[in-house]
């Protein structure tokens, strides 16, 4: 039997952490998480079932490691999004600010992801802020959303432009790291 040389390195459960985003196909998800991990605009295909990655931020002097579960947003796998947000500890409820029918379904995304947590564990978060003239969605209509179901709040994010990326990621963590 072989003995470990060197340090080892022992991980709370505390320093790693879980979070869905979800939300309709094609609103810029799995883009938004590749922006997050790489600091650049790579646009992506849909997302078939569930796609997990990684993520490593500091908080309080030490490193989080956070998973990232990206679910796909076709009708099929929606009976799937129940399993997959159990044991999860926050969600990133996303919609495309350029496709209005995207905000009109937040609803049904909303009742699947709140039969595994609190609206307060959920963040709202519109992609393509870029889209300028082409929007879809009031900034107003999003903020009612957010305050009108308890949840968190809601962010305007741009994969594209890198803008607000982080910001939202960390606003959502920084709601599970109060209650932790």
């Amino acid at each position: 039997m072989s003995t470990p040389r060197g340090p080892v390195s022992v991980m709370r459960s505390r320093d790693v952490i879980s979070i869905l985003i979800a939300g309709e196909g094609g609103v810029g998800k799995s883009t938004l998480v590749k922006n997050l991990i790489t600091g650049s605009y790579h646009p992506q295909t849909l997302t078939v079932g569930l796609n997990v990655e990684t993520w490593t931020y500091e908080h309080g002097g030490r490193k989080r490691t956070v998973t990232i579960m990206d679910a796909g947003g076709e009708e099929r796998f929606q009976f799937l999004l129940p399993s997959w947000a159990r044991g999860t500890s926050g969600c990133i409820l996303a919609f495309d600010l350029g496709r209005f029918i995207s905000f009109l379904h937040l609803p049904d995304w909303l009742g699947i992801v709140l039969g595994a947590m609190k609206p307060d564990r959920v963040l709202l978060v519109g992609t393509k802020a870029d889209l300028g003239n082409d929007r879809e969605v009031p900034g107003e209509h999003a903020e009612a959303f957010a305050r009108d179901n308890g949840l968190i709040g809601y962010v305007e994010t741009s994969a594209k432009m890198s803008m607000n990326v982080v910001e939202a990621f960390q606003i959502l963590l920084e709601r599970i790291n109060i209650d932790n």
